[in-house]
């Protein structure tokens, strides 16, 4: 049997100290322009359909055929926003679908 691994990083060994460090910078910035508060936004991908990265097959098999629904590429984006205070705020979800061929569905899509 044979089997595909994931690698991961080590954290070098200043980490703690650059991220004090970076902290005690964007505190002294917030007093110096008199900022409350400070928020962070970022965007992921979500996959609708998820097609394993690792199979299980006899070690003489060189190829195995997984076979999908065929929506392993179509994806939505979530826009997750957070503020310094810990607040959280409901994820934001923007989905990407491609121009309906009904033209009773792309008129009601489109307005």
């Amino acid at each position: 049997m044979r089997t595909r691994t994931r690698q991961g990083q080590t954290t070098p060994s200043e980490a703690d100290e650059t991220v004090r460090a970076f902290a005690t910078k964007v505190s002294e910035l917030m007093v110096t322009h008199g900022i409350e508060k400070i928020y962070n936004e970022d965007q992921t991908g979500v996959f609708f359909e998820y097609v394993p990265k690792m199979t299980v097959n006899d070690k003489e098999k060189k190829t195995l055929w997984v076979s999908s629904g065929g929506k392993d590429k179509e994806r939505l984006t979530a826009m997750l926003l957070g503020d310094s205070e810990g607040t959280n705020y409901s994820p934001l979800i923007v989905v990407h679908t491609t121009k309906s061929k009904r033209v009773e569905q792309a008129v009601e899509n489109d307005s």
